[in-house]
């Protein structure tokens, strides 16, 4: 207990004797709680967003974007990569339709460190400080080079369906962060620079890396689905066809291409979601616990902070409650484009 109220005395004399800066952490620490709030929201919305939309076939597609022409359908489906014409990755030989190559450089970089102590002469048995420089290397290792290539594919499924990816769609800003590639090639080339030796950074060595997304390997998308003569299956899935960046359909939902498993794709969006949640959590408590103990520093109260908890409160409260409405009207216009399709009656068969 005393331990606590000397904690908060000694808060309230650092507002007292520095109130410019109370304010200035309340300002900073509230606006960090506020942006990090945001990518903790944008983590569950992905979330949410890959839970309502349901896989379908891609059989399924062409239906369900003919049953709803004005209107933009969402689907979530997966297929395994296919291309009429693959790249050939250049130092592993892999078919693929990504390929990104980079070089990265290697190297040891000399750290001096001032190592301060005492001597004490043994024949006068007087101590002085002397001054020691310790040397020591640490690698690191920066990266050039970066160069990627990529060409029109497509996914297939045991349905027998097809559709044309957009390549968009892989460089989406929001959806990139569960695109990964797979590793193909990774060569270490060792060198040995004499000139180097006495610099206070040299070169060790180069890598050359290769990153790949091959044929046959299995992705599950989420995408506006459309139709398009042009490609496989009739059907491209892409981004919204609206390119304003601000669009609402492009702030509410997560369009994207990725190799996990639903499961994993949602343990990762969870867990970053958590990290943002407790970033937003203390950042918020640093600011109203700086602005409670400048305004107790001034007129002996605290419930300015406490007002601010309070409108904060109420306002994640709000946003909860519209973010729950707008899932809800999603899950029911996803309900009604597939009940739709269902409701086409099928062509005749022509014998």
């Amino acid at each position: 207990m005393r331990t606590q109220q000397q904690s908060s005395s000694g808060l309230v004399r650092w507002a007292a004797n520095s109130p410019d800066a109370a304010l200035v952490t309340a300002l900073a620490s509230g606006t960090m709680a506020g942006a990090t709030a945001y990518f903790a929201r944008r983590r569950m919305k992905d979330s949410e967003f890959i839970r309502d939309i349901p896989l379908v076939s891609l059989s399924e597609v062409p239906a369900i974007v003919a049953a709803n022409p004005d209107e933009s359908v969402l689907v979530k489906v997966k297929g395994e990569v296919r291309a009429s014409q693959p790249l050939v990755a250049p130092l592993s030989g892999t078919q693929c339709v990504v390929v990104r190559t980079m070089k990265v450089r290697h190297y040891e970089e000399q750290r001096k460190t001032i190592v301060k102590g005492k001597k004490t002469s043994k024949k006068e048995g007087a101590s002085s400080e002397v001054t020691n420089e310790k040397n020591s290397w640490k690698t690191g290792e920066e990266q050039y080079g970066v160069e990627e290539l990529d060409t029109d594919f497509c996914i297939v499924d045991t349905s027998g369906g097809a559709a044309r990816v957009s390549k968009d769609l892989l460089k989406d800003w929001i959806g990139a962060r569960y695109f990964d590639l797979i590793k193909a090639k990774d060569e270490y080339q060792p060198v040995s620079n004499s000139s180097e030796q006495r610099s206070t950074k040299r070169t060790i060595g180069y890598s050359l890396k290769e990153y790949v997304l091959p044929l046959g390997v299995e992705i599950v998308v989420l995408a506006e689905a459309a139709i398009d003569p042009s490609a496989e299956g009739g059907i491209i899935l892409r981004r919204p066809s609206k390119k304003n960046m601000f669009d609402r359909a492009r702030m509410t939902n997560t369009y994207l291409v990725t190799r996990m498993s639903e499961d994993a794709l949602l343990d990762d969006i969870e867990r970053r979601g958590f990290l943002w949640l407790g970033s937003s959590a203390i950042t918020g408590a640093i600011s109203l616990t700086s602005l409670g103990a400048l305004h107790f520093a001034r007129d002996g109260s605290i419930m300015a902070a406490v007002a601010a908890a309070a409108g904060l409160l109420a306002a994640g409260t709000a946003l909860f409650v519209y973010g729950q409405d707008r899932r809800k009207e999603r899950r029911d216009m996803v309900k009604e484009q597939r009940d739709r399709a269902s409701t086409i009656p099928s062509a005749p068969v022509v014998e």
